[in-house]
């Protein structure tokens, strides 16, 4: 083959950069067959670009080989690049990777036997173009995760998945069309780039998830335990995702009577102060909670906050760049456990961070999933967001065949263990805040009426259901709180505590305001009788008052953010 000219000292020289000069991206990999697999693959990939020279002549050369060219487009489409980026034990990977890639490989291979070449495409049958295109159009979702560029421009709703079909299928007959029309070498060479960048990528290694924001500066814990702990009047501050205020209970929905009752009980059981009235300034949680932490009742545009920006880790949402609680605490040592929207650690003032992992060994074995195998198979798939994946596992979990442990379902299914390993924190170590984030009772629902996790359906949006299942995942959470707090009652310094309970935002089940803005507020001072305090006031205001914090804004505006109208209108719940 005369286009086969490169030199060979330009082979050599790349061969001896590749293996003496590996990428340190891979030190996420376990180290192993699997990480030198992948090396070897993108090394011989990137090697036979070099080797060939020409990408046109190789493109034509491949692409007019019958079996050759079958097999390679196939393999890079469907290759689970992500099986090998995910913590299965060895043997599960070999077993996954005979059943998704081995078989389907073969039977796509023999269904097109009989392609006489794709570089000329225009003699295909519309069976062969129809199974081409589905091919190519599954690889470059897995890709690209084409799920990520829907949820760009849509963040929620329904209209997601609109948004999804529709972009499914305008791309896969744009494919189809291309490929009739012989334009098949420059959808290859998309397939190619794309499966080497998502080969190289590191941004969604599941490994990651078990090592990403979890530390812990003491090396000697019982420098910690040791100490006196009568030195200092803790304070801890618990936020729970997306639950409603007492105040906006409506008498008529079922389980309203429960749902009030379960606030009561901590008020009157355990001395709490409740703000049945409160509000949030914003129904978001980059929003609300940012807020909070800079005790900013201010009436501005909440994009102009500068106190959160995007994370550069794949995993987490949003990070902390501005908090003046933590900052407040200056030499005094702070506590996080966080999930993974916000993430709060990136603060001097924070010595121990334990970030939730829903894919951990523990809590997948402590956790009561249905197929729990297959569930965590599903659940890892997921994580890659494509359009497929997403489709695929809202389809399995409706069908009520497996129960996806991501979050925040999975927060939700080991909440009751989350809050006994705080209490253990507590007990044992020394902070001055402890401070918890949990993304609890955000939907998607999860507890039935003995409060026990199971896998709900989440295709009813009937707002009297919407509203029915929140009083009962409200009830559900102040149960599992008021047992926390019965623990805390038995610690010897529990006398010293103030706690501080708030939500982030509300349910945001129906279009009413209250429903969305209605957040909860308890706190308790050393020395406080329980008490019902009516007046319409902000948590970021309640959290301000708290910390005894002057505030950036302290008027008594009353007002939330409407994100549709742009401005703030006044609160009026009634």
């Amino acid at each position: 083959m005369k286009y086969l000219t490169i030199k060979k000292t330009k082979f050599i020289l790349y061969i001896y950069f590749f293996i003496f000069f590996s990428n340190n991206a891979y030190a996420y990999l376990d180290p192993g067959s699997i990480n030198i697999f992948l090396q070897i693959a993108a090394g011989l990939l990137s090697a036979l670009f070099l080797f060939v020279g020409s990408v046109n002549t190789f493109i034509k050369y491949v692409l007019e080989k019958k079996l050759v060219n079958t097999i390679l487009f196939v393999a890079l489409s469907i290759f689970p690049i992500w099986l090998f980026k995910s913590s299965f034990d060895f043997n599960w990977v070999v077993i996954h990777f005979l059943i998704i890639f081995c078989i389907p490989l073969f039977l796509i291979s023999f269904s097109l036997k009989n392609v006489d070449g794709y570089y000329t495409s225009s003699k295909l049958t519309i069976i062969q173009n129809l199974i081409i295109s589905s091919t190519i159009l599954y690889g470059l979702d897995q890709h690209i995760g084409l799920w990520e560029v829907v949820n760009y421009f849509i963040h929620k709703g329904k209209g997601l998945y609109v948004v999804a079909i529709i972009l499914i299928i305008s791309l896969w007959f744009i494919i189809f069309y291309m490929i009739k029309k012989s334009y098949f070498k420059y959808i290859f060479i998309l397939l190619i780039v794309t499966f080497s960048h998502n080969l190289i990528s590191q941004d969604k290694n599941l490994k990651r998830l078990e090592s990403t924001i979890s530390f812990n500066y003491y090396s000697d814990t019982n420098l910690m335990i040791n100490e006196s702990r009568d030195e200092v009047k803790p304070i801890l501050f618990i936020i729970l995702d997306e639950m409603n205020g007492m105040g906006s209970l409506d008498i008529e929905i079922k389980n309203y009577e429960k749902a009030k009752k379960s606030y009561l009980d901590i008020v009157n059981i355990h001395k709490f102060k409740i703000y049945p009235n409160s509000y949030t300034l914003f129904e978001t949680t980059s929003h609300s909670i940012p807020r909070m932490l800079n005790f900013d009742n201010s009436m501005t545009n909440p994009d102009a906050d500068n106190y959160v920006s995007d994370h550069d880790e794949y995993f987490f949402t949003k990070k902390l760049i501005k908090n003046r609680l933590f900052d407040s605490l200056d030499n005094k040592k702070i506590y996080v456990r966080q999930s993974r929207g916000i993430d709060y650690c990136n603060n001097i003032n924070v010595v121990r961070c334990d970030t939730f992992d829903p894919l951990s060994k523990k809590i997948l074995k402590e956790v009561d999933y249905t197929n729990p195998i297959f569930s965590e198979f599903i659940s890892k798939f997921s994580y890659q967001n494509s359009i497929f994946s997403r489709f695929l596992s809202r389809f399995l979990v409706e069908s009520n065949f497996i129960t996806l442990s991501n979050s925040p379902r999975s927060d939700k299914a080991y909440f009751e263990k989350d809050l006994s390993k705080l209490f253990e924190v507590i007990k044992n170590e020394k902070y001055d805040l402890y401070f918890a984030h949990f993304l609890v009772p955000h939907k998607p629902f999860g507890f039935d009426k003995k409060c026990n996790y199971k896998n709900f359906r989440i295709l009813n949006l009937n707002s009297t259901f919407m509203k029915t299942q929140h009083n009962n995942e409200i009830y559900c959470t102040n149960l599992f709180l008021n047992n926390f707090l019965n623990k805390m009652q038995r610690l010897d310094n529990y006398s010293d505590f103030k706690i501080i309970i708030v939500s982030d935002h509300g349910a945001r089940n129906t279009s009413e305001p209250k429903d969305a803005f209605s957040v909860v507020a308890l706190v308790k001072d050393s020395m406080q009788q329980p008490f019902i305090d009516e007046k319409i006031i902000s948590v970021q205001n309640v959290v301000s008052d708290f910390f005894n914090q002057v505030k950036i804004d302290s008027s008594a505006n009353n007002k939330y953010y409407d994100y549709g109208a742009k401005k703030f209108m006044d609160v009026n719940f009634d």
